[in-house]
């Protein structure tokens, strides 16, 4: 299972059990009247996370020149961050009581951004392997970031724009794109009116296979839309299947 940390969490489907251990670790506490705080918080060991859970630091500080990473530091002393596992300056870290003579904030990245939304992500059984999006990251080929989900075939990744542009391609929308799963290529798109929501489902009917794929956003209402090749094509080996 993906998360929105961007953590995987692997588990035998026969017995629940994880395939590799996932560790309860310890984790900060915020101090906000009425919270109560959960002491430690489920990170597996293997495989390493495949986005953005948090900041590390001070590597992940601004460092264009030494005096800006000086400064940079010098912020951070006015913020709650820290602990002892990989991205713990930042990640599983709750908001505090600010005091404008002391701490102001805690910092805090990843929690709900750093991996896959609700969505979800695809698992391909005969290689073994897993196609997740995490925020933070461009989808190939269209510079545009954001948490879609994506339909595995035996050749093909898909998945749709998350955001609306405008571009030579296509008017005012998004593009359901096919990727080659082993090169990474763009083998083909069509247009959709709104950005993808929600993952991409495939079904056949009389032999024939169809994609239906959410779409909404902005003053475009949510609706299913089904694509197919025409009546009597079928595709190839190389993308279009």
């Amino acid at each position: 299972m993906p998360s929105k940390q961007s953590y995987l969490y692997v588990f035998n489907r026969e017995t629940g059990e994880p395939v590799w251990p996932i560790v309860e670790t310890p984790v900060p506490k915020g101090d906000v009247p009425g919270e109560w705080y959960a002491p430690t918080q489920p990170i597996p060991t293997k495989p390493a996370a495949y986005g953005r859970p948090g900041i590390q630091i001070p590597d992940d500080l601004i460092d264009f020149t030494p005096e800006m990473r000086a400064e940079a530091l010098e912020v951070l002393k006015r913020y709650k961050w820290g602990g002892d596992f990989p991205y713990s300056g930042t990640l599983y870290n709750p908001p505090i009581v600010g005091n404008v003579d002391g701490l102001v904030g805690a910092l805090n990245h990843g929690n709900a951004s750093g991996g896959t939304n609700w969505p979800g992500a695809g698992f391909d059984p005969e290689t073994q392997i897993v196609y997740a999006q995490a925020k933070g990251m461009d989808l190939p080929k269209t510079g545009q970031r954001g948490s879609v989900g994506v339909l595995i075939t035996k050749t093909l990744v898909i998945a749709g724009d998350p955001q609306v542009t405008t571009t030579d391609e296509h008017p005012r929308g998004a593009m359901l794109r096919a990727y080659n799963k082993a090169t990474g290529e763009q083998v083909g798109a069509v247009y959709l009116p709104a950005p993808q929501s929600g993952s991409p489902m495939t079904y056949a009917v009389n032999g024939r296979q169809f994609i239906v794929v959410a779409v909404s956003g902005g003053p475009y209402s949510g609706e299913y839309l089904s694509f197919s090749l025409p009546a009597g094509e079928r595709g190839s080996a190389n993308g279009g299947q």
